[in-house]
């Protein structure tokens, strides 16, 4: 069985689990184990300036107009360049 096949089954028998209880104080710990779990991963997430926004916005806009050379090539000019 698969990584994913696994988390459906555990992620399956939990929505089980939640929908067939009463336990207010076990469904309020729940919930407060997701709001830990999505703030951790909120203050993982990296915040970014508006002028780096702009330089990946243009970097997007180079790519999807074919403006783009492969890592060999880059490496020819930049060796060309050190010269």
């Amino acid at each position: 069985m698969g990584t994913i096949d696994i988390q459906n089954t555990i992620k399956g028998d939990l929505i089980e689990k939640i929908l067939s209880t009463d336990n207010e104080k076990l469904l309020s710990a729940i919930a407060t184990i997701f709001d830990l779990a999505n703030k951790e991963k909120e203050e993982k997430s990296i915040k970014i300036s508006e002028t780096q926004e702009q330089i990946l916005e243009y970097g997007l806009k180079d790519y999807e107009a074919g403006n783009i050379i492969s890592q060999e090539e880059l490496d020819r000019i930049d060796a060309e360049w050190m010269k």
